[in-house]
């Protein structure tokens, strides 16, 4: 194992960076400089202090001790389990360079699609956030201050209004109970998360539950495939057996996961391919196992893993927008009916009173 001390402690990396490292090693090394050299170029125009040298500089240390790339990145930073597997795969097969290639090209469609997905939610979130802007200032700014007249009506109150006075004096009298729940549940949840036999247990829960939601689970689903599809393509072509490129390839969702473990245990039987994922139908799409069946007969299996792979990214990306399409009308039509309801509330008591002045004149 790796020595462990307080100079060896994992380096949070931003996306970008993993992109630029993963990136400038497959570059440097077509030159047919060593690893090391090739991270000893990357990391010398650096600052002392930014977290890619030294990051750079203990995966060097690590090396010269005679670890493996890919055993030392395991324990230096936060890397996708599939990407330490292409480079394993990369390190065993020879062909570290286009491993390291191909983790930069997945982490840099990875960066895209988070941007398109961040892109097309902006908009309902802005919605979102206008709404909750709205209706606090309305219920806790404005309507305070008209709250002494409708009260001193002395008449019944229009149902708006009573609910909307119950409503604020609830969470007046008890926003402290609410704070104070809110951090015992975020505590809680930090607490469960440092033990991995409950965050386990929370995350299939998680995972089963959000696969079973409609359209969100396609976009799960999708945003999955591409990634096993994309690792398992570069991980076969790297001469690893079919076998245990699944296993190295198993995605992140544990409901894949585990159906990935039996998929493989049924091809070690030998099952074919398309015929071990043809027993999960609910996760694997038949056009995915059609094609596989068709690249088994032919023998183009890593053009077509290849290909499904941009073919579920292009699915993930158009699902994105689809969802984003979707949510910006409901959130106003919540945003009118919260701003409606208040408005209501306000009004119809005036209108009431006003009603009744014309009466008495």
């Amino acid at each position: 194992m790796l020595q462990k001390n307080s100079e060896k402690k994992k380096i949070k990396l931003r996306l970008r960076d993993q992109i630029i490292i993963f990136k400038q090693l497959g570059f440097f090394l077509k030159s047919g400089a060593t690893l090391t050299e090739c991270i000893a170029l990357s990391s010398t125009p650096l600052a002392t202090t930014n977290p890619r040298r030294k990051f750079l500089e203990r995966i060097r240390a690590d090396l010269a001790s005679g670890f493996p790339l890919w055993q030392s990145l395991t324990q230096r930073t936060t890397i996708k389990p599939g990407l330490i597997s292409v480079i394993e795969a990369g390190e065993e097969s020879g062909s570290i360079r286009q491993a390291l290639e191909r983790c930069g090209q997945e982490l840099v469609k990875r960066d895209t699609s988070r941007k398109k997905a961040l892109s097309a939610l902006t908009y309902p979130i802005s919605i979102a956030l206008l709404s909750v802007v709205l209706t606090g200032g309305m219920t806790f700014g404005i309507f305070p201050k008209i709250r002494p007249l409708l009260e001193s009506m002395h008449t019944n109150l229009p149902l708006p209004t009573r609910v909307l006075i119950v409503i604020s004096d609830t969470i007046k009298q008890h926003w402290v109970t609410g704070i104070v729940l809110l951090s015992g549940i975020i505590l809680i949840g930090f607490i469960a998360s440092k033990h991995h036999s409950i965050r386990t247990g929370i995350k299939k829960l998680n995972d089963r539950v959000l696969l079973s939601i409609p359209l969100l689970n396609t976009i799960i689903k999708n945003q999955t495939l591409s990634f096993f599809t994309g690792t398992l393509a570069t991980l076969t072509s790297s001469g690893i057996s079919i076998s245990t490129g699944l296993l190295r390839s198993q995605p992140h969702n544990s409901v894949y996961a585990r159906a990935v473990e039996r998929i493989t245990t049924n091809i070690e039987s030998g099952n074919t391919i398309s015929g071990a994922l043809a027993a999960y139908p609910k996760l694997f799409p038949d056009t995915m196992i059609q094609l596989i069946s068709a690249a088994e007969l032919s023998g183009s299996l890593v053009e077509t893993l290849s290909f499904l792979s941009d073919y579920f990214q292009n699915e993930y990306e158009e699902s994105i927008k689809k969802w984003s399409s979707l949510l910006e009308p409901v959130l106003m039509v919540l945003m009118g009916c919260a701003i409606g309801f208040i408005a209501l509330a306000m009004i119809l008591p005036i209108y009431a009173l006003s009603q009744s002045v014309s009466s008495i004149h």
